[in-house]
């Protein structure tokens, strides 16, 4: 929707559990993450790019995978290799694109799904994988998790986060505890990672519409005919 090579292939657009505000990387931080996977994984980092690149692509799939998310800067359930901007296809970064309303007018689907970040809970907390009741966490493992989700909050702020979500229940370790906790912690990562931004582009796309429609409470809203879906 925002790629002016593509623009014109297309009338209508379906989001589904995500949005344009999802990570993309530079040219230079792109090429710097494939160097460093061609680095790990035996191929001559060094080389020019066609050799490297030609290099990876005769690797083992399965060898790549296993360490591709060594390459990245960013915390876990980072994508290592997300989109990148190139100039070409994605011209700058999405979201000051959209804020500066340049991107395709179109009808758009727009929403997300209930228990959005479940699968994603086992790369935060990985222990979770390893113990017989999935859906359960103690304490230690909800604040193990929380540095992990919200790296640049600070102890005060987490705290508030733990109070929005309902899981501020400190040295309860009851299973009615630990199943709300699980629940409250995967609430607060659906909304950081999928839902806040679903809504966030939802609210601006229709700011230059021309006819949205909220389906839930069967209202116009503005001008595009937007469907915001959360089931």
């Amino acid at each position: 929707m925002i790629a002016p090579t593509s623009c014109s292939l297309f009338n209508n657009i379906i989001i589904q559990s995500g949005s344009i505000f999802d990570k993309v990387i530079s040219m230079q931080e792109a090429v710097r993450r494939t160097k460093a996977l061609a680095q790990l994984v035996g191929c001559d980092s060094k080389a020019n790019h066609a050799k490297m690149v030609d290099c990876l692509r005769k690797m083992d799939p399965q060898v790549l995978i296993n360490q591709e998310q060594s390459v990245s800067n960013y915390s876990l359930n980072m994508e290592p290799f997300p989109p990148v901007i190139d100039g070409q296809f994605i011209i700058e970064e999405p979201e000051k694109m959209l804020e500066n309303k340049v991107f395709k007018k179109c009808p758009m689907i727009i929403g997300t799904n209930a228990n959005e970040g479940l699968t994603d809970m086992i790369e935060y907390i990985p222990e979770l994988g390893l113990q017989e009741n999935l859906f359960e966490l103690d304490e230690n493992q909800l604040n193990s998790g929380m540095s992990r989700m919200f790296r640049d909050l600070s102890s005060p702020l987490l705290n508030l986060v733990k109070f929005q979500y309902g899981i501020l229940n400190e040295g309860d370790e009851s299973k009615a505890a630990k199943v709300k906790r699980f629940f409250g912690l995967q609430s607060a990562l659906a909304d950081k990672q999928v839902i806040c931004d679903v809504d966030k582009m939802a609210k601006i796309y229709a700011d230059d519409a021309n006819q949205v429609i909220d389906k839930k409470n069967h209202d116009i809203l503005t001008k595009y005919e937007i469907l915001l879906i959360i089931v």
